[in-house]
This record gives C-alpha cells, sequence and structure tokens, in this order.
C-alpha cells in the first residue's frame, strides 16, 4: 500500500494520535528533518509499541526521548564495530596480496603482477569456476581501482588509443591492487583463490581457530553486511542475519566462543563474540564494551519500561 507525502506538523500529529507524548513540537520537528521518520522512528519503535504489536499504539509514557535514547545507542554501537570490521578487512587484505604475492613469485613472477600471469596457469592461482579467464581477473581484482584519482594510480595510466588515460593493470603488483579492496572484494577474492593460497590465509589469520575456509567465507558475509548497515544508517540493535548455512556457524561458534546460536539467526552479540575470536582480542573486546554500552545507555535508563529493555536485550542476544 502507497504512502502519501506527510509534512513534518502531520508526521508529529501522526505520532501523537498513536500515543507518543510530545511536549515539544519544534524539537521533535527538528529531529524528523534530521533523521527522516522512516529511519528514526520506524526503524526503532519496535520496543515501545504495546506488546511489541506494530498494529496497536505506543506504550504508555513513551516519549520521543526513548526513540532519540535508542537511536544514539545504535550510533555508539557503530562506532564500537566499525573500527574492529575495518581491521579485518586490512588483516585479509593482506594476507591475500602477500600470499599471492609468495604464489607469484615461486612462479616466476617476481614483481607481483598478476595480470601477466598466462591464461592457462590461472588454476594453479584461482578455482576454475570463479577465474577460468583475463577478463574474470580483471573484473574481481579491479572493481574499485579505476575509482581512484591519487598517486596511487597515477604512475600506472596509460593514454589508449582515443587519447583517454585508462589504468594498464599489466603493471600493477598485487599489493597495490589490495589498497582498493573493500571487504567484500576481499570475501569474493578469497573465495576464488586456490585451496593452498586459501589455507596459507586461514592459518596466517586463524591459527589458533578451528574453522574451514567454507565458515571463514560464510562469517565473513555476514560481518560485511554488518558494515554496511553501519556505513548506510541502517539499524543496527536488531539486526538478524538468517542463512541456510547455520548448521556450519554454529559448529564454529559451540567449538571456538562457546556460545549458542538462537532461533538459526546470526544477532549483534553473536557477530561481537565472532570478531573479537577473529582478531584474537583480549583487551578491549567488542562484547564487553557492548555490553558496557547496553547496561549504561539501556539497562540504566529511566526512559525505558522493564519491557522495552527486555526487548531490546532479547533482539541483541545479550
Amino acid at each position: 500500500m502507497s504512502k502519501e507525502f506527510k509534512s513534518l506538523d502531520e508526521q508529529v500529529d501522526r505520532l501523537k494520535s498513536l500515543g507518543v507524548d510530545i511536549k515539544n513540537r519544534k524539537n521533535v520537528k527538528s529531529l524528523l528533518i534530521k533523521y527522516n521518520y522512516q529511519n528514526f522512528i520506524n526503524g526503532y519503535n519496535d520496543p515501545f509499541f504495546k506488546g511489541y504489536d506494530r498494529g496497536r499504539n505506543y506504550s504508555e509514557n513513551t516519549t520521543i526521548k526513548c526513540f532519540k535514547k535508542l537511536f544514539k545507542f545504535d550510533i555508539e554501537l557503530g562506532k564500537i564495530f566499525l573500527p574492529k570490521i575495518q581491521e579485518l578487512e586490512r588483516i585479509l587484505s593482506t594476507n591475500i596480496a602477500y600470499f599471492l604475492g609468495e604464489h607469484l613469485y615461486i612462479n616466476g613472477i617476481k614483481d607481483g603482477r598478476i595480470f601477466s600471469v598466462e591464461e592457462k596457469r590461472l588454476s594453479s592461482y584461482f578455482r576454475s569456476n570463479y577465474v577460468s579467464s583475463k577478463n574474470d581477473l580483471v573484473e574481481l581484482m579491479t572493481k574499485f581501482l579505476s575509482r581512484r584519482s591519487d598517486k596511487l594510480v597515477d604512475k600506472y595510466l596509460k593514454v589508449s588509443g582515443d587519447g583517454i588515460k585508462i589504468i594498464d593493470y599489466n603493471k600493477v603488483p598485487i599489493w597495490t591492487l589490495c589498497l582498493s579492496w573493500t571487504l567484500g572484494d576481499c570475501i569474493d577474492i578469497l573465495e576464488s583463490l586456490s585451496k593452498p593460497i586459501q589455507n596459507n590465509i586461514l592459518n596466517s589469520i586463524l591459527s589458533n581457530v578451528s574453522i574451514t575456509v567454507y565458515e571463514f567465507v560464510k562469517i565473513l558475509r555476514k560481518i560485511n553486511a554488518l558494515r554496511n548497515r553501519i556505513a548506510h544508517n541502517n539499524v543496527i540493535y536488531n539486526t538478524r542475519f538468517r542463512s541456510e548455512q547455520m548448521m556450519y556457524m554454529n559448529f564454529f561458534i559451540k567449538n571456538n566462543i562457546n556460545n549458542k546460536i538462537k532461533s538459526n539467526e546470526l544477532r549483534v552479540m553473536d557477530i561481537a563474540k565472532i570478531i573479537d575470536c577473529f582478531l584474537n582480542l583480549t583487551n578491549n573486546k567488542i562484547e564487553v564494551r557492548v555490553l558496557a554500552l547496553y547496561k549504561k545507555e539501556i539497562e540504566n535508563c529511566s526512559y525505558f519500561s522493564d519491557d522495552a529493555k527486555s526487548y531490546i536485550k532479547t533482539r541483541m542476544n545479550i
């Protein structure tokens, strides 16, 4: 069902009609024009409905402060997760570049120029169902390199027949390519590599963790999905990742972090424990910081009813 445009005043009236206690319309309108009703209200209103039922009005004593507090809590969650996900991304891209470079060196390509590999020898580096031609290789490795405009790529430019400057991929070494990869790129590349190179990377990054490449890739995709939610201002605390591969993830989690996943889905606290495990964190653990943030901003907050606190705690799998 389509919805018509509503002015800020109409949006405030809508909130009041659903039972939100609003004492300062100007303040609420200021929040709505900054953060969007769909995100600021609809993204964070689940704990405040009577019986958690979206078809009903909000619970008694629900104020705009409830939404603002949970919204700000979610932003702080992102600040905890994102730097650690970025650290994992850097470690992964560096290891891919290193072990690919090592394999190139062993095979006589000492300058790391992956695109100089003969097409018939690509199977030494990649699984044939992922990379079987030079075109496949270029598509896999250079998704974002052409978007960069800095000294990283300037020295690899050449002039095409049309007089346009383009990147000469044949000259770009693997340790330069990796600087342009996103976490999603790294996961795609890891999945495409030959088994020996995959195993070298896995043993380097997770030497003390019992996990297969298949499990690692599947879990990394969930971590990347969380990273994208943070980067694009989506709701974080209530994130859940369902997957047909949960059986494999449960096995990994049971054997490495002693944490049981509920209802065949990953929640925020599960992801926190997994990243802690992958980064071998003993200090400044994400799990500890998330729990401390929850206690400070949610559990000890007078704005939230016991039902709302319970809802948030359950959805995070705390």
